[in-house]
């Protein structure tokens, strides 16, 4: 299992790179923001990308827990879908 130090490095690596490949340079620094059972997940804004209708005006990444990947958006859509329905969930 990964622990929060090397998830947060995997984080703001990605958050770097997405924002260098962004038209904006007023970010904050990469922070923590909410945990699952399954990732963490971080974040960096810019509040220039919100004022020009970007919303939420920020890059998130959420790093699994157990392997380090960085989650897409398909693979946290079908995390929270499961999650929500107590049918799929495990017994």
């Amino acid at each position: 299992m990964l622990d929060k130090k090397k998830a947060f490095e995997i984080a703001e690596q990605r958050i770097k790179a997405l924002q260098q490949r962004s038209n904006y340079n007023d970010f904050t620094p990469v922070v923590f923001q909410e945990e699952t059972d399954a990732f963490w997940t971080y974040v960096s804004g810019s509040d220039a990308m919100f004022n020009d209708g970007i919303v939420p005006g920020a890059f998130f990444v959420s790093v699994d827990k157990a392997d380090g990947h960085i989650w897409t958006r398909q693979e946290k859509e079908n995390y929270f879908t499961q999650k929500s329905k107590p049918e799929l969930q495990p017994a």
